[in-house]
């Protein structure tokens, strides 16, 4: 896709169907690799292994609008739903003493975007190479209604 350009740049496009992800992975220092927890009640900080940025522009769904500042609910729920999926299978600190940082550019959408993070960090994490314990792959679920026939009795 692209020349490595820091050293530690490692780019995936992954296209599933008609959704597009491009995700590239840079590696830190193990002391930056610390988040605070809105969660907690002193809102201290805690250590986490991957930080992942997804970013979900106007234009993948052909929209036009305003670009940039904060994130909206989409960024933060989709992105906290692939870092959750890949957070599992990353290596410990031990063994792998680098704060990661994910980063997926959704280019076109038409649905299950979150699933093309999770597809496309785990091979951009792989080509960094990253030893994940297991692979990843992302699936969306779908409402299915299934008619089974009626039994009235004997």
């Amino acid at each position: 896709l692209s020349p490595v350009c820091l050293g530690s740049l490692r780019r995936a496009a992954i296209k599933r169907g008609n959704t597009h992800s491009l995700c590239s992975v840079t590696f830190g220092a193990s002391r930056l690799s610390k988040m605070r927890d809105f969660h907690a009640l002193d809102h201290g900080f805690k250590n986490v292994r991957l930080y992942t940025h997804y970013e979900f522009p106007p234009y993948a769904v052909n929209e036009i609008k305003r670009y940039g500042g904060q994130p909206g609910r989409r960024e933060i729920g989709h992105g906290n739903l692939a870092r959750k999926a890949l957070e599992a299978v990353m290596p410990s600190f031990e063994s792998f003493p680098y704060a990661t940082r994910l980063f997926s550019t959704i280019t076109a959408s038409d649905g299950s975007s979150s699933m093309a993070t999770v597809c496309g960090g785990t091979c951009a994490l792989m080509d960094a190479g990253v030893p994940l314990e297991d692979l990843v792959s992302g699936i969306s679920i779908v409402a299915a209604r299934l008619r089974l026939p009626r039994h009235t009795g004997d």
